[in-house]
């Protein structure tokens, strides 16, 4: 039998919880402060500190899109790589949320009731849609926050993440290494030539006032 008298006076564990989420999804490093990471209800209680965990991951890399048109002195090169980011961020959490809400095919063939979707290691305050959407945002930008277990995701699910990762997650990029991987793209896509041998697409070479 469990010792009430011990477990009542059984310590919590204790930390700068808020200071590591804050800076764990701001700087996309990672790693929170327990093995559960976002899971924990000290690091993410609610579907509040989750929407700004998954929101300060993008801010970075999605604000460098308006710096790099800046710098290129063309405003609409920077919003169509923004905007081929955003393609692919918004395709990978269709695909994942739709994978993870029709449930597992196995549980199907058994009777059991898939309702609720793929609910296996996922937290009933964030839901199917929430959980897909960390999953996709946190491999779009080199973070290894994780408000879910990946790997219990179904097939399907789980390709989202893992082609993210594959890609090499630059789909948003992380801070210090994550724009420079969809700009590699870009890159080699102003190097490609029509085959009549011109270029398809060109940052614009207009000089800034005075030089």
């Amino acid at each position: 039998m469990v010792d009430q008298k011990k477990w009542r006076n059984k310590p919590s564990s204790r930390g700068r919880w808020p200071r590591r989420s804050r800076s764990k999804c701001w700087g996309t490093n990672g790693g929170g402060y327990a093995n559960a990471n976002a899971a924990h209800p000290f690091e993410n209680p609610t579907p509040l500190s989750n929407f700004l965990q998954m929101l300060s991951i993008f801010a970075i890399g999605s604000g460098l899109t308006y710096y790099l048109g800046r710098m290129t002195k063309n405003q609409s090169h920077g919003w169509s790589v923004w905007g081929a980011m955003m393609a692919l961020f918004l395709a990978g959490v269709l695909i994942c949320w739709w994978a993870e809400a029709a449930g597992n095919p196995i549980h199907h063939q058994l009777g059991v009731s898939a309702a609720d979707g793929n609910m296996e290691r996922k937290e009933v305050r964030f839901g199917i849609f929430n959980s897909a959407l960390f999953a996709t945002i946190t491999t779009d930008a080199s973070c290894g926050a994780v408000n879910s277990m990946h790997d219990s995701f179904t097939a399907l699910g789980g390709f989202v993440p893992l082609f993210n990762m594959q890609l090499g997650e630059i789909v948003i990029g992380g801070v210090g290494a994550g724009l420079y991987g969809m700009l590699v793209f870009v890159v080699l896509r102003c190097l490609h030539r029509r085959p009549d041998g011109r270029p398809h697409t060109r940052i614009s070479r207009t000089r800034p006032t005075g030089a």
